[in-house]
């Protein structure tokens, strides 16, 4: 029996009462909140008393259609696999917002909305279900439904869900079709499809909704633009951005879209086409507080663990990196990549075995090479696995004389100091001389154990070829490439090593200044490497050491055998 207009207000009215619920606990404090997410909250009160001047009106039913689509679609991964999509209030008063208001044109009135809000709050799947609705039940014939991001990988971040969505559910699988990276509606010749962000192919798309997803990893606008431009197509279209914060403070997202929603929030800004809220905190110095987790996590309890929040925390308070990170991911702190990556204080503090050269004959040991600028510092670092988990670093320094000179009067790095103290080695001429350079590596390969080296091919000319033709094995040189990929464990383990107290670098100057002058660079995916273009003077001998390190773990990983654990099995 179809329900009565009477039935159907009372179950709307239910679910919005859920919504004016969290609008108080909101405005009265007892749901903990940040200034930009009150301030969202503020707007939509506003509105409702005001906005009916400016030609507009509410239309909770609206979000509430919305809100029922949410309970056809099924999570689809861990303990609430197979489970109905219930939003939370927060996710709630968002969908009100977002699908409740409308023009004078009987027209949607948000074109963009601009989420901002830590890694795990399930900004991804709520991107996947908007969209779902937006090709199944959004009214559009032929709609045209993207995920855009800056990759491809990103972009099928928020459309595979979606399929799996429809493969989970019986009333969209039967209206969906599912071929490789689109969902279709053949019934309304709409489609749903990732595209990354070369912009010059995305030229003559008429999007009725958009998600573009981690809009803080975005280089410039132009797929913003683009989407927006061709978005004048339609009659309620709707470009959905929904990011963490970033390391880039001087980004596309950061100085336009994040300034704009600030300024509408703060009401510097009119704009009845944006709507945008900013989870985070209230003070930053008070990282480690459980009462600013809440304000920047809304699903801390659901989605997110206490647990983990104070895991994370406790790896913050031990690492520079693992703080940063923290911050931006956790709290949704802009912050900057530019970031000294030691901890002087506790580096330090590393023990001096006084180990000599002697001491270390014969022992097995890795090493790393990285020639930056065959003008300056040049680095060899033999890494020594010795007892009670210490961690030899055996440094070799090169630098051609003139250059030591000059740098020494220009810029006072006494090079020359180093050099007359034993730590630096310096060779004859303008520029490094690297038959100087393999020599000094050949004595050491016969007085070390030598396992394997890493070497950055940068600037290393030929000398691997020259090596190999002077007796070392092919198998002991290794190629490593810059960049979190290659060189992201063996700076982290180098990470713990030296705060842990494990890293024996016997206060080597020209080590210590090198790690002193370290950034570090942090990829999406939480890599790490040292940035030398962004560092603060010469790297080259820690990069060498990182190398080291590196190679390492390749070879020697730590832990016992797999063999060691269970034995020999017979298939």
């Amino acid at each position: 029996m179809p329900k009565t207009k009477t039935q159907t207000r009372e179950v709307w009215q239910d679910t919005d009462d859920i919504v004016n619920d969290y609008i108080q606990g909101i405005l009265s404090g007892v749901i903990p909140s940040n200034k930009y997410h009150r301030l969202c909250v503020e707007r939509h009160v506003d509105d409702l008393q005001n906005a009916k001047d400016r030609g507009l009106e509410f239309r909770p039913e609206m979000g509430y259609a919305v809100y029922m689509f949410c309970n056809l679609t099924r999570h689809f991964e861990g303990p609430t696999a197979g489970q109905p999509f219930i939003p939370e209030p927060w996710e709630l008063f968002l969908i009100w917002n977002i699908y409740g208001w409308y023009r004078e044109d009987g027209t949607r009135r948000y074109r963009v909305a601009y989420i901002e809000i830590p890694r795990g709050n399930g900004k991804s799947f709520i991107a996947s279900v908007l969209s779902l609705y937006a090709l199944v039940a959004d009214g559009e014939s032929g709609a045209q439904v993207y995920a855009g991001a800056t990759k491809m990988d990103q972009a099928q971040i928020i459309h595979e869900p979606s399929t799996w969505m429809v493969q989970a559910s019986p009333a969209l699988k039967d209206i969906c079709e599912l071929r490789v990276n689109t969902i279709s509606v053949p019934s309304t010749h709409s489609k749903f499809k990732p595209i990354s962000s070369d912009a010059k192919k995305q030229d003559g798309f008429k999007p009725h909704f958009t998600t573009l997803d981690e809009l803080h990893e975005h280089p410039d606008g132009k797929l913003f633009d683009v989407i927006r431009s061709g978005m004048g197509k339609r009659l309620s279209p709707l470009l959905f951005a929904i990011t963490t914060a970033g390391f880039n403070k001087h980004s596309f997202c950061k100085t336009v879209v994040h300034s704009r929603v600030e300024k509408i929030l703060e009401g510097i800004v009119q704009d009845d086409a944006w709507f945008g809220t900013i989870f985070g905190v209230d003070d930053e110095n008070k990282w480690d507080d459980p009462a600013e987790w809440v304000k920047a996590n809304p699903n801390l309890g659901v989605s997110i663990t206490w647990s983990d929040m104070e895991d994370m925390a406790k790896e913050a308070r031990d690492s520079v990196t693992s703080l940063n990170n923290f911050k931006v991911k956790r709290l949704n702190i802009w912050t900057t990549s530019d970031r000294g990556w030691l901890d002087y204080e506790k580096w330090k503090r590393c023990p001096d075995l006084g180990i000599t050269e002697e001491d270390l004959y014969g022992k097995k040991c890795y090493g790393g090479i990285d020639i930056g600028n065959t003008k300056d510092l040049a680095g060899l670092v033999w890494l020594f696995p010795w007892e009670d988990k210490k961690i030899i670093l055996w440094p070799r320094c090169f630098i051609p004389k003139e250059y030591a000179e000059y740098r020494s009067r220009r810029d006072g790095v006494p090079y020359l100091q180093w050099a007359e103290d034993g730590y630096l080695i310096l060779t004859d001429g303008e520029t490094l001389d690297h038959e100087h350079f393999r020599d000094l590596f050949l004595e050491d390969c016969n007085k070390f154990n030598v396992q394997c080296c890493g070497y950055d091919p940068w600037n290393f000319h030929n000398d691997d070829q020259e090596l190999i033709k002077a007796g070392v094995p092919r198998d002991k040189l290794v190629e490593v490439r810059q960049g979190p990929r290659s060189l992201s464990a063996g700076m982290k383990s180098l990470d713990c090593l030296y705060r842990e107290g494990n890293l024996v670098h016997q206060n080597h100057p020209v080590m210590s200044w090198c790690a002193t002058n370290v950034v570090s660079h942090q990829d999406r995916n939480e890599n790490i490497s040292p940035d030398k273009d962004k560092s603060t003077e010469r790297i080259d001998l820690f990069t060498a050491a990182n190398i080291a390190e590196a190679v390492r773990l390749i070879v020697d990983p730590p832990g016992p055998s797999v063999y060691e654990k269970r034995g020999l099995i017979t298939i």
